[in-house]
């Protein structure tokens, strides 16, 4: 069995990724999953979020306490500082909680998406193959259209994440995903068939 790490900026295709991957047969995982898993209420690092940034917190209609996501990521993108207090809370959960699903699962072929990887990563040990998925510009802007994030929102993220250059320094296999479905389901299936 194989166990492949998706990873890749905002807006590079990651997700359609995976779920091709779904669709060849193999178990998927998203670590955005996993992170707003544990963001949730009863979630493992919601208590230590919420005491950590009450202002992105909100009542929903019936007074209980939760988590905005999109305030929390308005906030910690705009800044560093921010950002590094929220990854010490999340990190080390999302590394076990991967790390569990890959213990948990060794029978079959596993694909997990993590969008910031970059060289010297603790994630690059845990998986046989890395595959690094990017987009030219104008493939990331289309793209961001098509969902809740507004292009700003899509810049500012960008601007704090690893430099394409990154992403492909840690691959096995770097995907340019120019936004053909068809060229990218072809350019995995080709890997999967690589693997035997």
């Amino acid at each position: 069995m194989h166990s492949v790490l998706i990873t890749g900026p905002i807006g590079a295709g990651k997700s359609t990724a995976l779920a091709i991957f779904a669709d060849l047969g193999w178990l998927v995982l998203a670590a955005d999953d996993v992170v707003a898993d544990l963001q949730a209420p009863g979630g493992a690092a919601y208590k230590a979020i919420v005491q950590r940034f009450p202002a992105a917190t909100q009542r929903d209609s019936e007074g209980e306490l939760q988590l905005n996501r999109a305030h929390l990521r308005e906030i910690v993108f705009s800044d560093p500082d921010e950002k590094l207090a929220l990854e010490t809370i999340l990190h080390p959960l999302v590394r076990s909680e991967i790390n569990s699903f890959l213990e948990t699962n060794t029978n079959q072929s596993i694909a997990v998406e993590i969008p910031l990887i970059s060289p010297g990563s603790p994630y690059l040990d845990m998986f046989d193959q890395v595959i690094s998925i990017t987009a030219p510009e104008s493939a990331i802007q289309r793209k961001a259209g098509q969902t809740q994030i507004e292009l700003h929102e899509v810049a500012r993220i960008r601007q704090s994440q690893p430099k394409q250059a990154s992403y492909i320094a840690v691959a096995d296999l770097h995907i340019l995903n120019e936004g053909d479905q068809t060229e990218l389901t072809s350019a995995i299936e080709r890997f999967v068939n690589s693997l035997g």
